[in-house]
């Protein structure tokens, strides 16, 4: 039984790791992309000037 459950354990972190990679690879090719880059900016933008207003440190 504990077998049973550290190889279904160890199957699903392997699936999980590859989902997660394949995510990565499409948020970069869409990233590429000029529209999203901006977008991106200008949301970090926003935070960082939200962060200033407020006094709050930022990471």
């Amino acid at each position: 039984m504990m077998d049973r459950l550290k190889e279904l354990e160890r199957a699903a972190q392997d699936a999980e790791e590859e989902l997660f990679a394949s995510q990565c690879r499409r948020l970069e090719k869409e990233y590429r992309k000029k529209e999203y880059r901006n977008e991106v900016v200008d949301a970090f933008v926003r935070l960082f000037s939200q962060a200033v207003d407020e006094q709050k440190e930022v990471s």
